[in-house]
């Protein structure tokens, strides 16, 4: 008996280890921006800026789009992703995912492994966040954005910084 409450013990305590879903901070509020044919989830702070000034937004990198092996992977949702943990720490700020993370094939447009692979930098994937970038600026009653891109999230801010006029910063 004791054996079996060991195993369901240890069982229990490695499942919680073994839990694949990102837990969004208590210090962001997590949504979804509909950008043409792509949700991109969103996690804006809830610590206000202390002054007026350009929005700032954090474009997520590549996250799992290959594997290890340089196989394509199933899902390009990162394991810890890099752009909410940056929105927790600035005040006013918002990460934008990558297409398809952390909806995983949720709709149809992510059953294809192209926008995370092939075509994660195609047109429609930067005119997607150019909508998106648009919406949340509308929202913020924002004039300037300050954008924030490391990986592949940073051909994106270079990319969609080029089709716009209200960029004062890239980083």
């Amino acid at each position: 008996m004791i054996r079996i409450l060991l195993i369901c013990f240890c069982g229990w305590m490695l499942s919680g280890c073994l839990s694949g879903g990102y837990q969004t901070p208590e210090t962001l509020h997590q949504a979804t921006v509909q950008a043409g044919a792509f949700p991109i989830s969103t996690w804006r702070s809830k610590t206000l800026k202390s002054s007026p000034g350009p929005l700032t937004i954090i474009i997520e990198g590549d996250g799992r789009a290959f594997t290890r092996s340089g196989r394509i992977g199933r899902n390009p949702t990162p394991h810890h992703p890099l752009a909410p943990q940056l929105a927790a720490q600035i005040p006013g700020a918002i990460a934008l995912a990558r297409p398809c993370q952390f909806e995983g094939k949720k709709t149809t447009i992510c059953h294809d492994a192209k926008y995370w692979t092939s075509h994660r930098w195609a047109p429609e994937v930067i005119h997607a966040y150019d909508t998106a970038i648009t919406t949340l600026k509308q929202a913020e009653s924002a004039n300037d954005i300050h954008l924030i891109g490391f990986s592949g999230g940073a051909a994106v801010a270079l990319l969609v910084a080029a089709k716009r006029d209200d960029i004062t910063r890239i980083t």
